[in-house]
């Protein structure tokens, strides 16, 4: 009996402390590799399952999520992996995924809001394969709608100098630590931020176009060979050409011409395998622009040779080949290990692509800003100032104007719902395609008032500033009996509703100031101005002043902001902007 009592006990205390302070990840929320909200950009195999994997360089996790804390959790793995973890666009950490770890805090002590996170496979396909299993996130925490991704897309395909071999080692140094192979700073990556594109890497150290690192004038695991592959370590052609890139950018030849001229590869040789290379590619995407990069300073004869094949292709009229010759000697400061480049040097590279692919892609920087919606309106078409129903309601619906981004268009809007202007404490921002919403599942409050603010967001990713509604107030549930409802304004307002767009139905309201120093006071007077001083119409009542809108000749009066000026029998007057809409 004291065994049992004791064992009651114990599991009593266990349950209680699953969730303190000190077991916090028992009570933390697992989100599963699966979940629709986490987006995946690169070569990845099994995509909606609760296990994708990947290998090749550069592939990147994108999420929102809430809460103060967020991890990753991989599967077992025998690679040597490394992510770049980006939370609010900010580094957090570099998490080295090793096989006795499957779970990795990348942030803690966050505010408890929404925060983007994104994770950067880093080194290449030496690291071997990893599986993605999800994040973990605080109790009761979830993600949100991620933003859209961008319409633009970039290939690169390439070698050690596309994977960012060495690019954090210094110059004048030998070999690739896998922690110092980085290819968030190669010029891939660094080009495609450069236009708010999304990329993939596909590429392979030592690779070339004829001939690989090390090997006799030809060999058969060129690029060609891997190219198919979804999983270059598994070595299966199983990828589908799904994801379809506006620019395909090759940078290839390196390697064919290494060493002693001896085992480089005929001209015929190699003009061969790269024209059927391109080829091929533009079986894969029809309407793509291929780049085809080289830098003539490092490899004499690769200009000709380039000029060749891109000619021929143009003549055979696709017109969509072009050449990118970096021309460039590359200083000490602008390499890292091996002579392949540094940051630096991987920023020259994407200046010069950048150059000749933006008036070719008709691609622009988009730096500034959309507008914010002209007009916020409560409900799901013209502004209401209250919701009433049979039950007490569970969703808010709003509805605005839309923005105007003339660079690179509007891309969504984020949408939050707070119980005072511009607050998010009800919903916090959450992306949407469309100029309206309705939010489900909340718990709403009788005699409380909820207002929307939303920002517009282009194709840069910028954000406008948020334009508020001016509130729906939530009435008690509507009964046998009940009156009409009555919407309670706070004492200090003196103009309801402000904006407004006002109608005889819809009429604008003055209160009148009580009197002062606890003297009551018998009504009053409310005038209207322009924003210029000139009277337009003069209204007197008593506690409470309708006006429809219009001036002393009976005309309705034009969007725009007004002057108001409330008198009462006292004296006592206050003054404020009216906005009609």
């Amino acid at each position: 009996m004291i065994k049992e009592i004791n064992l009651k006990l114990f599991l009593l205390l266990l349950i209680a402390g699953i969730c303190s302070p000190g077991s916090a990840l028992w009570c933390q929320t697992l989100i599963d590799a699966d979940d629709p909200n986490i987006q995946y950009v690169g070569r990845v195999k099994n995509l909606g399952t609760k296990s994708p994997s990947f290998d090749w360089p550069g592939v990147y996790i994108n999420a929102v999520f809430t809460g103060t804390s967020c991890s990753i959790r991989m599967a077992n793995s025998t690679g040597n992996n490394y992510f770049d973890v980006f939370i609010d666009s900010q580094l957090a950490s570099i998490v080295h995924g090793v096989s006795t770890q499957t779970v990795f805090n990348v942030a803690s002590g966050l505010a408890d809001t929404s925060h983007t996170i994104q994770v950067v496979k880093r080194n290449g396909v030496n690291g071997n394969i990893c599986t993605f299993s999800g994040f973990q996130l605080d109790n009761g925490k979830t993600l949100l709608a991620p933003a859209p991704r961008p319409g633009r897309k970039i290939e690169c395909i390439g070698d050690s100098l596309t994977v960012g071999y060495g690019s954090e080692m210094s110059s004048g140094t030998t070999g690739n630590p896998p922690d110092k192979e980085n290819s968030y700073i190669a010029y891939g990556p660094v080009t495609a931020r450069h236009f708010n594109a999304d990329y993939m890497l596909t590429a392979v150290s030592g690779v070339g176009m004829a001939r690989s690192f090390g090997q006799y004038q030809s060999s058969t695991q060129t690029i060609s060979y891997y190219y198919g592959q979804t999983v270059k370590n598994e070595g299966l052609n199983n990828y589908t050409f799904s994801w379809i890139p506006d620019a395909v950018v090759i940078y290839l030849c390196t390697n064919d011409f290494g060493g002693g001229s001896s085992s480089w590869p005929t001209h015929q040789q190699f003009e061969d395998s790269y024209y059927n290379f391109v080829k091929r590619v533009r079986g894969n995407y029809p309407n793509a622009e291929i780049f085809c990069m080289y830098n003539s300073p490092s490899i004499a004869l690769i200009q000709s040779y380039i000029t060749g094949i891109v000619g021929k292709l143009n003549g055979e009229g696709d017109a969509r080949v072009h050449m990118v010759d970096i021309n460039h000697v590359f200083a000490s400061d602008e390499k890292g290990s091996d002579g392949h480049y540094n940051g630096k040097g991987h920023q020259v590279v994407s200046d010069v692509l950048s150059s000749v692919m933006a008036p070719i892609l008709g691609w622009s920087t988009d730096t500034s800003s959309p507008t914010a919606p002209p007009a916020v309106r409560d409900g799901t078409g013209a502004d209401v100032d209250y919701v009433q129903a049979t039950a007490l309601p569970a969703q808010l619906s709003a509805n605005w104007d839309v923005s105007t981004d003339t660079e690179s268009g509007i891309a969504g809007y984020l949408y939050a719902i707070g119980t005072t202007p511009g607050g998010a404490n009800i919903s916090p921002y959450q992306l949407v395609s469309g100029s309206s919403v309705t939010k489900t599942g909340l718990t709403l409050t009788a005699g409380a008032t909820y207002y929307f603010s939303v920002k517009a967001q282009n194709g840069a990713g910028l954000q406008s500033s948020a334009a508020t509604s001016d509130g729906q107030y939530v009435a008690a549930a509507v009964t046998a009996d009940t009156t009409p409802v009555i919407v309670p304004v706070n004492p200090e307002i003196h103009v309801y509703p402000n904006p407004c767009k006002v109608s005889g139905a819809n009429p604008v309201k003055f209160r009148v100031p009580e009197g002062g120093s606890g003297a009551g006071a018998a009504g009053g007077e409310a005038s209207i101005y322009t924003i210029s001083g000139r009277l337009i119409r003069t209204l007197s009542g008593t506690t409470e002043i309708s006006w429809d809108g219009k001036n002393t000749e009976g005309v309705k009066l034009a969007r725009g902001i007004y002057i108001y000026k409330i008198v009462n029998s006292n004296g006592d007057s206050v003054t404020g902007k009216l906005v009609m809409k």
